[in-house]
C-alpha cells in the first residue's frame, strides 16, 4: 500500500519545496543533492542544472565540508540538525547562512534529507566565532547563537545558559545554575544521564527528542544535542548543548502520517481496481484489482500477462503518451483473467512518481455485465425495426440532437396523423399541440443518464378526442458501446386510463347512494379547516340522519330503506349549493360541509330547507310514508380541528333527538 500513497505525499512535499520562502535542498541519503527550489537558486545564484546531482558540501567553504558531513551524517542516522556554515554563490562570494536538515524515512529507512537555509547576518554563531578576540571567542559565540544554549558540568548541573534559552523556557540563569537541566521531564531523566555519561567519555550526541517543560509548566516537543567541551589540553571538562522546539515539525509529520493513512485507506476500500506499474511491471494492486483479476499475488508480475496480444501495441503507445504527459481518455478493453476467464474493463492511467522513479498509475473497473447487457438490447433493437412497420404500437427512433428519424406508420391509426409529420422534427413537438414540457423534461433526463423510462402522456386525435399512450423509453447502443440514439414504444391505454379513472372516482363514492363517502368527506373537510383556519372565514357542518330508520328498515325490509336513503339523498343533494359537499357518512347518516359563508344565519336557513324538503311523503314502489329528520349544526371556531368540528355536530344532532326529533340544533 505504502507505494501507491508516496505520491500524494509526495505532491504535498513538493508543494512544501516549491512555495517555501526559505531556500530548500532535497539531498539523497549520500549527500547528492536531487532537488533545489526556486528560493535557493535566488539566494546562491546557481541554476538547478549547475547543482543537481553534485554533492552538497561543493557549495561550501572549503574549511566547513567536513562540518557539512558531519552534520549530514546526523541526518542520515535519523536526526535533526541545525547549524551555520559559510555557503560559496555562483560568483564566489561567501555568505553566511543557517541550516536545518530533517531526515525523511520511507518504510523505517532513511531515504532523503529536507534542507533549508537561510542567510543570517555577520552576528550570528558562526561569524562571532571567527569575528571575536581569541579570548572572547567562545563568550561571542555562546551570548551570539540564535538556538536556547546550556553549560553543564561534568555532573550535568547548570553552569550558563544563553537568553534564548531563558526567552524559550523562562528560566533565569539565576533560577537554574546549580540544578538539573529543567528542561528535560524526570520520566526522561533516565536517558539523559546516559547520554551525559556518553559525552563525558568524548561523544558527540547530536538529537535527543523528549516532551520537554517550560517553567510556566507548559509541555513542547523538543530536540536537543550535548557536545563536550575540551580545554587547551582536550580535557573534557564540560557538555556545552543547545535544544530547539520542535513542536510544529512534530505536528507537521503526525499530519503528513494522517494524510498518508487516510490515502491508504481510500486506495484500500476503493470498490475500482487500481494498480502501479513501471515499464510494464506491477509495483502495486489494492484488493480490487486482485479481485477483479482473480489473482493474489501479482507484485514482480508483467502487465502484459492481463492483456490479450492483440492490445499489447495500442497499451504500449498509451503508455508512451503517458510518460510524454499526454493526457489519455477512458477505455474499454479485453483482458485476461487467471482462472482463464476474460472481462471487459473500463480503464484509465496517469502518470505519477512512485519511489523518486517515474511509474504509471491505472485505474479499472468490471464492465463485462453492462457489455453484454449492451449486446442483449442491440440484438433486441434489430427485433424492433423487423416488426415497428406492422406493429399496432407507436415506434419512434430518435437521434442525439432530438429528431425524430423514423416513426411507425401506426401513428395514422392510433393518433390519426401521417408518420411523416414527426420525421425531421424535435421529439417534443405535436402536430397539434406545440411543445409538450412534461415529456421534454421526462426525455432529457434519459439522455442524461441513459437509463429507461415509463410515462403515460395524452395525445388529441385528429379527430378531436384524446387518447392516452403508455410511453417507454430506451436508450440505444451501437457494437461499440456508444450511445447511438434513443427508441420510443408508445401503446394506447385510452380505456385503460378511463377505468383508473373510474376506479378513482368511485373510490371516493358511496356504492349505495353515488354521493361522496366519508373518506372524501374527511378529505375536504380537513382542506377547508385549514383554508378557514388560515383566511378567516366561515365553515359549517352538519351531521343528519332519519328519525326511526331502524323501525322502517324492520318493517318493510331492507330493499325499501335502501330506496329511502337513496330518495333522502338525493332530496338534500337538490338543495346543497356548488361547492359544499354532502356525503353518506354509514348507514342513515349523513354529512354536510357549507362554506363561503357570510353569516352563521345561512346555515340555519339550509338546515330548514332541508327539514322541510325531508317532511314530505316518500314513495317507496307500492309503499308511501312521511318520515322526519334530525340536523345538528357546528360553526367552525379557530383552533378547531376537522375531526373535533364533526363531533360537535354529531353533539348537536343527539341534541335535536333529545329535544324531541324532526328540528335542528346547534353546537354551542
Amino acid at each position: 500500500m505504502n507505494e501507491l500513497i508516496y505520491e500524494p505525499s509526495l505532491e504535498m512535499y513538493q508543494s512544501i519545496v516549491e512555495h517555501n520562502p526559505q531556500a530548500v535542498f532535497i539531498l539523497s541519503a549520500d549527500g547528492l543533492v536531487l532537488k533545489m527550489n526556486g528560493a535557493a537558486c535566488t539566494l546562491l545564484g546557481y541554476t538547478p542544472e549547475q547543482v543537481q546531482g553534485q554533492a552538497y558540501t561543493e557549495i561550501f567553504a572549503p574549511e566547513d565540508k567536513s562540518r557539512i558531513d558531519g552534520f549530514t551524517a546526523v541526518a542520515k542516522a535519523g536526526n535533526a540538525a541545525e547549524y551555520e556554515a559559510q555557503a560559496v554563490c555562483f560568483g564566489g562570494e561567501k555568505v553566511m547562512v543557517q541550516i536545518s536538515s530533517i531526515p525523511l524515512q520511507e518504510k523505517g529507512a532513511i531515504t532523503a534529507i529536507f534542507c533549508t537555509m537561510k542567510a543570517v547576518p555577520e552576528s550570528g554563531i558562526y561569524a562571532a566565532t571567527r569575528n571575536a578576540d581569541r579570548e572572547g571567542k567562545f563568550e561571542a559565540l555562546f551570548r551570539s547563537a540564535v538556538l536556547p544554549l546550556f553549560i553543564l558540568d561534568l555532573d550535568g548541573r547548570v553552569v550558563e545558559v544563553n537568553d534564548q534559552f531563558e526567552a524559550a523556557f523562562g528560566w533565569k540563569q539565576e533560577e537554574i545554575v546549580g540544578f538539573m537541566l529543567p528542561i528535560i521531564p524526570e520520566s526522561c531523566y533516565g536517558r539523559h544521564q546516559e547520554i551525559m555519561e556518553q559525552c563525558r567519555s568524548g561523544t558527540i550526541w547530536n538529537s535527543f527528542d523528549a516532551v520537554g517543560v517550560k517553567k510556566d509548566g507548559a509541555s513542547i516537543e523538543i530536540s536537543s544535542a550535548f557536545t563536550p567541551i575540551r580545554n587547551n589540553r582536550k580535557e573534557i571538562i564540560g557538555i556545552v548543548g543547545h535544544t530547539q522546539d520542535i513542536t510544529e515539525r512534530k505536528k507537521l509529520a503526525r499530519t503528513l502520517q494522517e494524510s498518508e493513512e487516510r490515502y491508504r485507506s481510500l486506495v484500500e476500500a476503493s470498490p475500482e481496481g487500481i494498480i502501479v506499474h513501471k515499464e510494464g511491471t506491477i509495483l502495486y494492486a489494492n484488493p480490487s484489482a486482485m479481485t477483479i483479476a482473480k489473482v493474489d499475488a501479482p507484485i514482480g508480475q508483467s502487465l502484459y500477462t492481463y492483456i490479450p496480444a492483440e492490445y499489447h501495441e495500442s497499451t504500449k503507445k498509451r503508455i508512451e503518451g503517458l510518460e510524454n504527459r499526454e493526457k489519455q481518455t477512458l477505455i474499454e478493453i479485453e483482458v485476461n483473467r487467471c482462472d482463464g476467464t476474460k472481462i471487459y474493463i473500463d480503464t484509465n492511467s496517469i502518470p505519477i512518481t512512485h519511489e523518486t522513479h517515474a511509474a504509471i498509475l491505472t485505474m479499472f473497473r468490471d464492465v463485462t455485465e453492462k457489455r453484454i447487457a449492451e449486446a442483449e438490447w442491440k440484438e433486441s433493437e434489430k427485433r424492433y425495426r423487423l416488426l415497428a412497420d406492422n406493429s399496432l404500437d407507436l415506434i419512434q427512433l430518435v437521434n442525439l440532437d432530438g429528431i425524430v428519424t423514423y416513426a411507425s406508420p401506426s401513428h395514422k391509426a392510433v393518433i390519426g396523423y401521417d408518420p411523416e409529420e414527426y420525421i425531421g422534427k424535435w421529439v417534443f413537438y405535436q402536430p397539434d399541440e406545440g411543445i409538450d414540457p412534461v415529456f421534454r423534461d421526462i426525455f432529457m433526463n434519459m439522455v442524461i443518464t441513459q437509463k429507461p423510462f415509463v410515462h403515460t402522456i395524452q395525445r388529441k386525435h385528429t379527430a378531436g378526442h384524446e387518447v392516452w399512450v403508455e410511453l417507454i423509453g430506451k436508450p440505444v447502443f451501437d457494437e461499440g458501446g456508444d450511445f447511438k440514439n434513443m427508441m420510443l414504444v408508445g401503446r394506447e391505454v385510452t380505456e385503460r386510463k378511463r377505468y383508473e379513472e373510474r376506479l378513482k372516482f368511485l373510490s371516493y363514492r358511496d356504492a349505495l347512494t353515488g354521493s361522496a363517502n366519508r373518506r372524501l368527506f374527511q378529505a375536504k373537510l380537513e382542506q377547508a379547516v385549514k383554508a378557514a383556519a388560515e383566511s378567516g372565514g366561515m365553515l359549517a357542518v352538519m351531521y343528519m340522519d332519519l328519525d326511526g330508520f331502524k323501525q322502517i328498515n324492520d318493517q318493510y325490509g331492507h330493499d325499501a330503506g335502501d330506496e329511502l336513503l337513496q330518495q333522502f339523498a338525493k332530496r338534500v343533494e337538490s338543495i346543497v349549493e356548488e361547492g359544499d359537499l354532502f356525503a353518506r357518512m354509514g348507514g342513515d347518516e349523513f354529512a354536510l360541509m357549507l362554506t363561503g359563508l357570510y353569516n352563521p344565519e345561512e346555515a340555519t336557513a339550509t338546515a330548514k330547507q332541508i327539514l322541510y324538503a325531508l317532511q314530505q311523503p316518500w314513495q317507496l314502489a307500492e309503499i308511501q310514508l312521511v318520515t322526519t329528520s334530525s340536523i345538528g349544526i357546528a360553526h367552525f371556531e379557530q383552533g378547531d380541528a376537522a375531526q373535533e368540528l364533526l363531533k360537535k355536530a354529531d353533539t348537536a344532532l343527539y341534541q335535536a333527538k333529545f329535544e324531541g326529533k324532526n328540528k335542528y340544533c346547534t353546537y354551542h
